[in-house]
C-alpha cells in the first residue's frame, strides 16, 4: 500500500506541471483532491515505521524526530522548487512564467520517485507490529545444488 501511495503521489505532483490557466477549476480541485488523500495515505504510512521499532518508554521522543524528519522532507522540496525557479529565469535570463513553474513540479516529482524506490525494497510485514496487521512470512526457499 505505501509504494502504491508513493508512486501515486508523485504522479499527482507531475500532475501540477500540466496545468494551465485555461485547466477547467473543477478538473484542477479534483486533482488536487485525490493527489492531497493520496499523500496523507503516504504520509500515515511513512509515520508507522517512526515507531515499528520504538518501545514505549521512547514513543514521545519518536514523534518529535518523526514529525522534524516530515517537515525537513517538505521544506526540503520547497527548496529544490525555489532552487529550480531560479536556475529557470537565470538560463533564461527572463521573468518566471508559467514554463517554469511546469519545470519545477516535475522536477519535484521525479526526486520525490526516486526516494519512493526505497519503498520496493521493504518486506510485505514492514510495520506489521505496530498496525496490527500481520502478514505470513515468505516460504524459505532453499538453494538447489
Amino acid at each position: 500500500m505505501l509504494t502504491a501511495a508513493s508512486a501515486i503521489g508523485c504522479a499527482f505532483l507531475a500532475l501540477n506541471g500540466l496545468f494551465s490557466p485555461a485547466t477547467p477549476h473543477l478538473l484542477l480541485m479534483a486533482c488536487l483532491f485525490i493527489g492531497g488523500i493520496t499523500r496523507s495515505f503516504f504520509f500515515t504510512g511513512v509515520n508507522v515505521f517512526g515507531y515499528a521499532d520504538i518501545s514505549e518508554a521512547d514513543a514521545s521522543q519518536a514523534t518529535a524526530i518523526t514529525a522534524v524528519t516530515q517537515q525537513i522532507s517538505v521544506a526540503l522540496g520547497v527548496a529544490v522548487a525555489g532552487g529550480v525557479l531560479e536556475l529557470s529565469t537565470t538560463i533564461r535570463g527572463g521573468p518566471l512564467d508559467l514554463t517554469d513553474f511546469h519545470i519545477a513540479w516535475f522536477v519535484v516529482a521525479t526526486l520525490a520517485a526516486v526516494s519512493a524506490f526505497a519503498f520496493f525494497r521493504l518486506p510485505p510485514d514492514s510495520g506489521g507490529n505496530v498496525s496490527g496487521h500481520h502478514v505470513k512470512p515468505l516460504p524459505k526457499v532453499e538453494a538447489v545444488a
